[in-house]
């Protein structure tokens, strides 16, 4: 309790800081609400790893070609940690249940949804290839780079929530690096980064974000719920 001699609140897990037990509740919110931090986490790093590495294997071989560069992944993962690191600021939601580590159902999860981003990157690849203008290899790359990035942003906003994202709003400092992060990579992209990054036409790349929304804010975040839901 808040009145509590120092010795009594150094042994003790938790301090009330108000008089009486009131304050229980909001303690029983905040530890679910962090319960709901480390799930996103664990969705969001399971589904990523899974679509760059299966993405990047799948991609080398049914095109011959390595979409992506060491230099694409340093940079890949340099945009999206700032984002990965604000989910710890989020506004989650605490659940009106009480929380359990079920590990299987969260792995199968985190699993299926993974195998869906790559499936859905791989569209996106053959789409760009064949109607997208995608012309020789440097832009293959840029291109390639761009499905991870956007992927992996919206992504975001689909682990973040257990209903549908839009059940809650994202607190400002993940919704404002997302922002920021997709204009500061879609003008990299359009000017081009000398040698390491050919540039795109800034019109491909908006109908590539377009379909990306689609993918991650329809249909993952469909099947996220149903995953959640059932498990």
């Amino acid at each position: 309790m808040s009145n509590a001699t120092d010795v009594a609140k150094g042994a003790a897990s938790v301090v009330l800081t108000g008089e009486g037990l009131a304050n229980i509740v909001d303690l029983v919110k905040v530890g679910r609400m962090r319960y709901q931090r480390v799930l996103t986490w664990v969705f969001n790093k399971v589904a990523k790893t899974f679509q760059i590495v299966l993405f990047v294997v799948l991609a080398f071989l049914l095109t011959r070609n390595f979409v992506v560069t060491t230099f694409d992944v340093v940079l890949l993962l340099f945009l999206i940690d700032f984002v990965t690191l604000a989910i710890a600021t989020d506004n989650a939601r605490w659940s009106p249940h009480p929380d359990a580590w079920n590990i299987k159902d969260i792995v199968k999860s985190s699993l299926i949804l993974g195998l869906l981003v790559v499936a859905e990157s791989l569209f996106l690849l053959f789409w760009g290839m064949h109607t997208g203008g995608i012309k020789g290899y440097p832009q293959l790359r840029s291109y390639s780079l761009a499905i991870l990035f956007y992927m992996g942003l919206l992504m975001v906003f689909v682990v973040r929530e257990r209903g549908h994202f839009w059940s809650s709003p994202p607190s400002f400092p993940p919704l404002g690096i997302i922002v920021a992060d997709i204009a500061l990579f879609t003008f990299m992209v359009t000017i081009g980064i000398g040698h390491l990054v050919a540039p795109l036409p800034f019109g491909l790349l908006c109908r590539l974000l377009g379909l990306c929304a689609f993918f991650a804010l329809g249909i993952n975040d469909l099947v996220k719920w149903w995953l959640l839901r059932t498990g």
